[in-house]
């Protein structure tokens, strides 16, 4: 007797296919099922010299702070009632970190093994994801929404882990229309039924009009800020942009610890702060 995971075009095209009516009536069946479809996803490394906190260092302090991100959905989902599974990953400006941000974020969700979880890069003007890997698809993002490939087309694990990378394809000529586009709302639409988890890593807020369109249709914006570095003007203009939209808060990055720090073992590598 055959199993599913002898055809595997059979498998993604179920991964993406199942019904959600299905899925709730059977969601142990549809939790084993998508387990195993997602390991059945080709795997590739990041590209050497890359080394993510929360893939290589599980332990480590800012590792332990996208926990307290990971915690705070966790709480909003069991008290608030609202469920939150799409999340632009955003900044000011380039530089600010949000692409690295992004992953670690994401590594951290997918270690829950009862989740899944996949990242989206649609930041097509100057996509950051695909620096991380070895591996360079020819489709992604760009060609789903141009209806060119299915939605399972390009997708990939990423080694050692259980996420699920959709990267951004070809160069895009268009990308603000394709990122506001009624084919793009209704993916993440797709992508919310099938995934516990998707983080979405765009273009900065300024000057582009990317990040603000897709903050419309995601469950929750995050900003990513450089301390030390993002100009306080542009953090600013960042939050008057996207506080219109469900803006969650704001990860400090790169936060220089002192010897005072050390001591009372201060533990703000990264800093999660939620709009009040």
């Amino acid at each position: 007797m055959s199993s599913p995971l002898d055809d595997k075009r059979f498998d993604l095209e179920t991964l993406f296919r199942m019904p959600a009516g299905a899925e709730k009536m059977r969601s142990a069946e549809r939790d084993a099922t998508r387990r195993a479809l997602i390991a059945a996803l080709p795997v590739h490394p990041l590209r050497n010299g890359h080394v993510l906190s929360a893939l290589h260092d599980p332990m480590s302090e800012p590792t332990e702070q996208y926990r307290t991100v990971k915690a705070r959905l966790d709480y909003i989902a069991r008290n608030e009632g609202r469920s939150i599974h799409t999340i632009v990953i955003t900044s000011p400006s380039p530089g600010d970190g949000k692409t690295l941000t992004a992953l670690n974020l994401a590594l951290v969700l997918a270690q829950d093994e009862s989740k899944a979880v996949m990242i989206v890069d649609a930041d097509l003007r100057k996509p950051g994801l695909r620096d991380y890997f070895a591996h360079r698809p020819k489709v992604g993002l760009i060609e789903l929404l141009g209806r060119e490939v299915g939605l399972h087309a390009g997708l990939f694990r990423l080694d050692g882990s259980r996420l699920v990378v959709l990267p951004s394809g070809a160069r895009a000529t268009n990308p603000a229309e394709l990122l506001s586009s009624p084919k793009m709302e209704e993916l993440l639409r797709v992508l919310a039924l099938r995934f516990d988890y998707v983080i979405i890593d765009t273009p900065p807020v300024a000057p582009f009009v990317d990040a603000d369109e897709l903050a419309a249709m995601a469950d929750a914006t995050i900003l990513v800020v450089r301390s030390g570095q993002t100009l306080r003007r542009r953090v600013a203009q960042a939050v008057e942009t996207i506080a219109k939209h469900r803006f969650l808060g704001v990860i400090l990055n790169d936060v220089r610890h002192t010897p005072l720090d050390r001591y009372y073992n201060r533990r703000d590598y990264y800093y999660y702060q939620k709009k009040k």
